[in-house]
């Protein structure tokens, strides 16, 4: 079945054999794209002197190289498809086939983006899912393995067994339920990243507002416009599968202007430059601040440290409530683990997120334990 449109003007030949020259930029243009550029390009960098800075070192140290990916993608690929395409979509010397070019590299990298962004926060918040099939079925093979320590002139040497068939009939089917896939998408019931952190984390502050950004009407319709693209139709095409006028179903639209109306599209592309931006701000903060919310089980629950200052080396250092409790019940002083000096004073008490308190719980009782066991004598 086919439908057609009315003529409404001189149709643009864009079924021919273009030359790079074609899509060449002016120089006015690039000027143009550079003022742009300066606009949108952003560092990224939260208040280091923050006094509610309670970073989990560990876990910023690890996506730390990852969000520099990121903060660089963002500021170069991702901002300079989105200039291009903003002046290109103004330039009267460019065919539909040619803006078309530049702008689906601009619709592609604004849903590649998001994924990069929740990626990182997958692997920040420690869901379990799994960025890639790949990894996922390394994971699977690894697990459907047996170690066995084989002798190897005077020592062993370590190898790599596969379980018999019977075993991995029964242990293959548990791994792939284990190891889930990690995937975003705007709608919910495919959106298993968004079902693990609900979940495991009573959602608030920053992440929820990442997910809000996420789920606005200008990124949803950008995502939208990515799947048509990458699964349908090019943006170019003036002759595609669409939904039938007629009755329910699919038809050949012939349209000598295109399927898609290009006048909305720097508009649609400047707010999600600005969601995008947004977005990862509160991503950096949710890193830097190390602002998790509580697990589930401890949703309602308030968790605090004491800031303390040492008069020794002059550090100020937070010690969960639960370390400081007892060492004042016990009559002791708080123990800088700096210098491991008791010359402390209690400055302030102030709420800490959960993964920090056991992280910090844990890193100080271990100091402790030493600190004791070297002072025993």
């Amino acid at each position: 079945m086919f439908k057609k449109f009315k003529k409404k003007k001189e149709i643009e030949n864009t079924h021919k054999l273009y030359s790079v020259e074609d899509f060449l930029l002016k120089e006015n243009d690039i000027q143009a794209i550079n003022r742009i550029l300066n606009d949108f390009r952003c560092d990224f960098e939260p208040d280091p002197s923050d006094s509610k800075t309670a970073t989990d070192l560990g876990m910023m140290m690890y996506t730390l190289p990852l969000f520099i990916e990121l903060k660089y993608y963002y500021n170069n690929d991702f901002c300079m498809a989105m200039a291009q395409s903003m002046i290109i979509s103004k330039k009267k010397y460019f065919d539909r086939r040619m803006k078309s070019y530049y702008f689906e590299n601009a619709v592609i990298r604004v849903a590649s983006i998001w994924e990069y962004l929740f990626i990182i926060l997958n692997e920040y918040l420690q869901t379990g899912l799994i960025a890639g099939k790949d990894i996922r079925e390394q994971l699977i093979e690894a697990g459907c393995h047996k170690i066995d320590f084989v002798p190897s002139g005077k020592g062993f040497e370590v190898k790599y067994v596969p379980i018999d068939s019977e075993e991995r009939k029964k242990i293959e089917p548990e791994l792939i339920k284990k190891y889930k896939l990690f995937k975003i998408a705007p709608k919910r019931s495919n959106n298993s990243f968004l079902k693990a952190v609900k979940k495991q984390y009573a959602m608030k502050d920053r992440i929820q507002l990442i997910f809000d950004i996420y789920n606005c009407e200008e990124v949803k319709a950008i995502t939208n416009l990515r799947n048509e693209i990458v699964h349908r139709r090019p943006l170019s095409a003036r002759f595609s599968l669409s939904p039938s006028d007629i009755m329910p179903g699919m038809a050949v639209s012939i349209n000598p202007e295109g399927w898609y109306d290009f006048a909305s599209f720097p508009q649609m592309i400047e707010k999600n430059i600005l969601s995008v931006r947004d977005a990862i701000k509160l991503l950096y903060e949710v890193i830097f601040y190390n602002d998790i919310p509580n697990s589930k089980e401890n949703e309602n629950e308030k968790f605090e440290a004491l800031e303390v200052r040492c008069r020794t080396c002059e550090k100020d250092i937070l010690i969960n409530s639960f370390s400081a409790d007892y060492l004042i019940e016990m009559g002791h002083p708080l123990i800088c683990p700096t210098c491991k000096q008791s010359n402390t004073t209690i400055i302030n008490k102030r709420e800490v997120h959960e993964r920090y308190f056991f992280s910090n719980l844990n890193e100080y009782s271990d100091f402790l334990v030493k600190y004791w066991e070297s002072n025993a004598d």
